[in-house]
């Protein structure tokens, strides 16, 4: 499980860490900002799991923060000095709230609350997916919806829709063409054998595009534009197979 620390407080990101390698050694963490903006726009380009977020901060406070990443994809333990936020913090969809400094027992407690929900979640999940897709698969396997796994729900997507597909480390992101993006935490490579069969191709190790969006291939550049705007680069072993393709 991958996680980031924000607090303005140097002292209390070496305590929280050594209590996670104390308590919940499975959980990795990425990164750590005592200046808050920082951690906004690392969270902008990377994906997490959990985030253990500071409330009261110079620069802005924690609910600002999750403010400006909203949609927010990750799960959240709030750890501060201060009683009062308590309630707030869990509509934010908090997992625990916990008091500054942080003991072993609260800490391992609010992680084992964190791995039983998704694991909860995970099996009805992957319920809904099974269902899902055995309904919608015709006779010629091809797809007429997509079930997205993210970390808070099952979204059923139009495979129409889906413009392109690019890879974020383990994860894949979605961009549709209403300007929507969404995040799963399966590899690029389970979605390219998926949508084959629906016209997708892999253009590079980290761009799947569905072909029906292409509008240009800049062969010397090695690029293909696509209808919502964004490019995406092509390798040259996929240059001469897309065209091939295409032919």
């Amino acid at each position: 499980m991958n996680a980031v620390i924000v607090d303005d407080e140097a002292l209390y990101i070496e305590l929280l860490q050594k209590r996670l390698t104390q308590v919940a050694p499975n959980i990795n963490v990425l990164a750590t900002f005592n200046k808050p903006l920082e951690g906004v726009l690392y969270l902008r380009q990377n994906s997490i799991d959990l985030l253990f977020l500071d409330v009261e901060m110079p620069e802005i406070d924690g609910f600002m923060f999750l403010d400006m990443l909203k949609p927010v994809n990750f799960s959240i333990i709030f750890v501060t000095s201060h009683e009062g936020y308590a309630l707030k913090a869990f509509r934010y969809a908090a997992v625990d709230y916990l008091l500054k400094p942080v003991k072993a027992t609260e800490l391992s407690e609010a992680v084992n609350k964190l791995t039983r929900a998704r694991q909860e979640d995970l099996s009805r999940q992957m319920e809904v997916l099974k269902g899902a897709m055995s309904e919608l698969r015709n006779d010629n396997s091809r797809f007429n919806k997509l079930v997205l796994n993210t970390q808070e729900k099952a979204m059923i997507l139009e495979i129409d829709e889906i413009v392109n597909i690019e890879a974020s480390g383990p994860y894949s992101q979605f961009y549709t063409i209403d300007g929507k993006q969404h995040v799963t935490s399966k590899p690029l490579g389970y979605y390219e054998d998926l949508l084959k069969v629906n016209g997708f191709f892999r253009v590079h190790r980290s761009h799947l595009v569905n072909l029906a969006y292409v509008t240009t291939i800049n062969k010397e550049e090695g690029m293909v534009v696509l209808r919502n705007g964004k490019q995406a680069p092509v390798s040259k072993d996929s240059l001469s197979k897309l065209m091939e393709h295409l032919k």
